[in-house]
């Protein structure tokens, strides 16, 4: 049933998208002063058109579903999903849900009624050049409880053979330096189909006349071997259809309630936002690059991206079985050293060993535990309240994936005793990543350290992170809701907001098969925000980690130093 809105007087019309915050992008007046032209979609039965200054979108009045976006004043047109679409999976079972829709001038709103009572609640709303399409509100019972959510034949953007320059460019999250992340799809009559959709992190698709990028909260409670390391967060597939080749993308899945979890612990709403086009950075064509630009506006950014290109000087603070070889107030006196031969540069100051005996022992004891040979607390909030004025940044390293027995926190509850994991001083076991999540243990930790050190240790260096999925962005939401910012050994680990990998930026560290983000699409969109990608771009150098403290047997002033001129500068600030 479709019941029409009261009327909606007038539209916002706002000014076109700014370009990223570092990098100053031309905008052709292709996007510019658009005015409600003649070019506009028209909607058959069973349809509506939804407007706004820019576009008309075509949805489906009897689903959740968008067919295509027209640009008012060309007449260009972007596919989405042609097809009907019926039914959705919930914990992987097929429902087909009875709907009502309500439409306005800019939006429409779906219930979806399903088994038992369940309902939820989606509306796609259009202003400018986005398209907003979310659930609003899900009412479950015990009859269905709805644990994951996916849609799989809903496509919300796809590029036909037949529209020239048509291209889907999708990005896998992948370590090795030696290959590439990145997928091109050009679409063609003769385009063999793809028998089952591939998994991606992020995907644009563009014609000569239009491009589009697309964003999505879409998390996977237990991820498998295709969609972890958020591969599975969108979903790509060529197709033949009767009169041409398509290449379009769906979302994976969305994790409501997680497996173990009780019914009143949920997660965020789904969400999917799409921003269409022109050619945004000036140099007369439309493809990729226009719609990853125009992805900035919509990505989600991590906490502390921001002045990611303000932190030139990376380093890491060496204590180790006992030795405290760097007391935390040499390593301030070390501080104000770079702070002196530097003119002030900023620094990312990595404490390793800064719990029980040094490096990797006692974990996960984040607080209450402190390196008592390199200072104790005392010391510690010391060199934090003393370091930042100095403009030095602070982590600790700490692991959420291993324990150690002298831990206090060490339990078989904790920890599987049958998984060993790391034992370079004593044997730790794998950390049952779900429990401690549930139970809220692990929120406690970290909170603990919050609440003991000084407001300037805000951020963390989670080493050797496994976990992906729900495991992987439930962490990442308490540590948010704390006030950490977030960096990694790896690049793949916690990709939502890790600013910082250790074995990109180390270059001699370890084998090229893990060394850094090898896509040249997320990149080319979050260069300025990350220090997380492999050193394989000339003209877009590394930012790299220079350290004279004793972390692998490294003590040489003049390298380090060299290095900051050389290496770092050109690469943030060139």
């Amino acid at each position: 049933m479709v019941t029409p809105a009261p009327p909606h007087h007038g539209i916002a019309v706002t000014a076109d998208h700014p370009g990223p915050s570092r990098r100053a992008v031309v905008v052709t007046t292709a996007l510019a002063g658009i005015g409600l032209g003649a070019a506009r979609a028209a909607a058959a039965d069973g349809e509506a058109v939804l407007r706004s200054d820019a576009l008309d979108v075509r949805v489906d009045t009897t689903f959740p579903r968008i067919l295509t976006y027209t640009h008012r004043t060309t007449g260009a047109v972007l596919h989405a999903q042609d097809e009907p679409v019926t039914s959705l999976l919930v914990d992987g079972t097929a429902h087909t849900p009875t709907v009502t829709t309500t439409l306005a001038a800019d939006h429409a709103s779906y219930t979806l009624r399903l088994n038992g009572g369940t309902r939820i609640d989606v509306e796609i709303r259009v202003h400018h050049w986005r398209i907003d399409w979310r659930v609003t509100r899900i009412a479950d019972t015990p009859t269905l409880r709805i644990g994951t959510l996916r849609i799989p034949g809903l496509a919300f953007l796809s590029v036909r053979s037949t529209q020239p320059g048509a291209a889907l460019l999708a990005a896998r999250i992948h370590l090795d330096a030696t290959k590439d992340g990145d997928t091109l799809v050009r679409p063609t009559a003769t385009t063999p189909p793809d028998s089952a959709p591939t998994g991606c992190a992020y995907a644009v698709v563009s014609t000569d006349r239009l491009a589009a990028a697309i964003e999505t909260n879409t998390v996977h409670d237990r991820p498998d071997a295709t969609t972890s390391w958020e591969n599975g967060r969108f979903r790509r597939q060529t197709l033949t259809r009767a009169h041409h080749t398509e290449a379009r993308l769906t979302c994976g899945e969305w994790t409501h309630r997680a497996a173990g979890a009780p019914p009143s612990a949920t997660d965020p709403l789904p969400h999917v936002t799409v921003i269409l086009t022109g050619d945004r950075n000036g140099d007369g064509t439309v493809d990729w690059q226009d719609a990853a630009i125009a992805m900035r506006d919509i990505m989600t950014a991590p906490p502390g991206a921001d002045e990611q290109h303000l932190r030139v000087v990376p380093h890491i603070a060496f204590n180790f079985a006992s030795q405290a070889t760097n007391p935390f107030l040499t390593t301030l006196d070390h501080i104000k050293r770079i702070h002196l031969a530097t003119d002030g540069l900023r620094q990312f100051t990595l404490l390793k060993g800064y719990q029980s005996e040094g490096h990797d022992s006692a974990h996960p004891d984040y607080g209450g535990h402190y390196n008592t040979r390199a200072g104790g607390l005392d010391d510690l909030n010391t060199l934090l309240r003393h370091g930042k004025r100095w403009n030095s940044d602070f982590a600790v390293h700490v692991n959420t994936t291993e324990s150690y027995p002298v831990a206090h926190a060490f339990s078989e509850t904790l920890v599987d005793k049958n998984d060993r994991q790391w034992d370079w001083l004593d044997q730790s076991y794998r950390i049952d990543a779900r429990r401690d999540l549930l139970s809220g243990d692990i929120a406690r930790r970290f909170w603990q350290l919050r609440e003991e050190t000084d407001p300037a240790l805000d951020i963390l260096y989670l080493d050797v992170f496994r976990e992906s999925g729900w495991n992987s962005d439930a962490l990442q939401r308490i540590l948010h809701a704390q006030g950490w910012k977030i960096t990694s050994e790896w690049g793949h680990g916690l990709e939502r907001s890790s600013l910082w990998s250790h074995w990109a930026t180390e270059t001699d560290y370890g084998p090229d098969t893990s060394r850094g983000i090898n896509s040249r699409l997320i990149r080319f969109i979050r260069h300025h925000q990350k220090d997380v990608f492999a050193d394989k771009w000339p003209l877009l150098g590394t930012a790299k980690l220079g350290t004279f403290e004793g972390w692998r047997g490294k003590t040489d002033w003049t390298s380090f130093h060299r290095q900051l001129w050389t290496e770092n500068l050109p690469a943030k600030y060139l």
